[in-house]
């Protein structure tokens, strides 16, 4: 076996080697640290048990070993198998999970890197090649399914709640736009025929309407205007990057109320955005989760989370907060939380 370099002279004859090296130890002492912290909490094991193999591909490149290779190539398939068992094939959900491992293992089959390990094994470098087509194939099949797509229909007598039409035939958008996608049913059709083919290149601007939110210097880099409006009745509902809401006349874009929940900036969020608030209308005679009658103020609201980890319900005509909802027409989403860090939210979901 050879003699074990010492720093400097790696650093000397193979300088892309030895800064390999530093990065993987570095990467290694994080995970393990992380991950025996995580591991007594009672969290998932991978992050110590990856932690202590790239180390030990560190301590074998060290010594120029070509076992490295093996042993990288046991943690990528290791991570594999657990970001599938954990996420299945969501892009989006396995995406950090290798991100940085599988390009770091092309960069270790390079042959700057490859060719100054010893002994020379075909075998090493074909099986951490093999690894690395394999990802690829995970990545080109999480990209080609959606794993939120489900095939088929789903008997309307299955659905409850504000999904269900009351005489089984699914609600069509048309004078309102009461969800994301037109309806509960998110079919994103409206039976509104006024603007066609024939005549959408005449149309013209009838309204503009200015928000007046801008970013300010305690917010972070990202920032951005993504609400999809909601259109019930005569007003159109709208929110803004710090989650303030506008009711809007829909014909001329006059504003009706506007509810500002006073969202706390902190440059620690990832971002700032509103796509959209959540509307929901209490049917008569309706009942809570408890089986007792619904409240009777707010027979319309307006839901709207925050970025600080809140959720409002707003009368939908006036604006004002329903007090029956939570504290006085708002709710801690952080309440009994083991971490009380502020937590990013979107637009919910009909409620109920």
């Amino acid at each position: 076996m050879n003699p074990t370099p010492r720093p400097a002279s790696l650093f000397r004859d193979a300088p892309l080697l030895a800064v390999t090296i530093v990065m993987i130890a570095i990467m290694g002492l994080g995970l393990v640290g992380g991950g025996a912290w995580l591991a007594m909490l009672g969290g998932s094991a991978y992050y110590l048990v990856a932690g202590i193999m790239l180390l030990l591909t560190a301590w074998l490149l060290i010594r120029r070993r070509a076992e490295a290779l093996w042993i990288y190539a046991a943690l990528l398939l290791g991570t594999m198998a657990w970001a599938i068992w954990e996420a299945g094939f969501d892009f989006w959900s396995l995406a950090p999970r290798g991100d940085i491992l599988a390009p770091l293992g092309v960069w270790l089959l390079l042959p700057f890197i490859a060719r100054r390990l010893a002994p020379n094994l075909r075998a090493a470098r074909w099986a951490l090649g093999f690894v690395l087509i394999v990802a690829a194939g995970v990545l080109g099949l999480s990209l080609a399914r959606d794993r939120h797509d489900l095939a088929g229909t789903i008997a309307e007598s299955k659905m409850t709640g504000a999904i269900a039409s009351a005489d089984g035939v699914p609600p069509i958008a048309g004078e309102n736009w009461t969800a994301y996608g037109g309806s509960s049913f998110g079919t994103r059709y409206s039976s509104l025929s006024q603007i066609t083919t024939a005549n959408a290149g005449d149309l013209k601007l009838a309204w503009e309407f200015r928000t007046g939110d801008h970013k300010g210097a305690d917010d972070p880099d990202e920032i951005t205007n993504q609400a999809t409006p909601l259109k019930i009745g005569d007003l159109l509902y709208i929110c803004s990057p710090h989650q303030i809401v506008f009711a809007l006349d829909a014909k001329t874009g006059q504003l009706r109320w506007k509810f500002d929940p006073q969202v706390q900036h902190n440059k620690a969020f990832q971002h700032m955005t509103c796509r959209g608030v959540s509307y929901h209308a209490t049917k008569e005679g309706s009942v809570t989760a408890y089986g007792t009658p619904a409240p009777g103020d707010c027979p319309e609201r307006i839901f709207v989370p925050t970025n600080d980890g809140r959720m409002f319900a707003l009368d939908a005509r006036s604006g004002t907060p329903c007090v029956s909802f939570g504290d006085k027409g708002q709710i801690d989403l952080k309440e009994e939380a083991r971490s009380r860090r502020s937590v990013s939210t979107k637009a919910p979901r009909r409620p109920w």
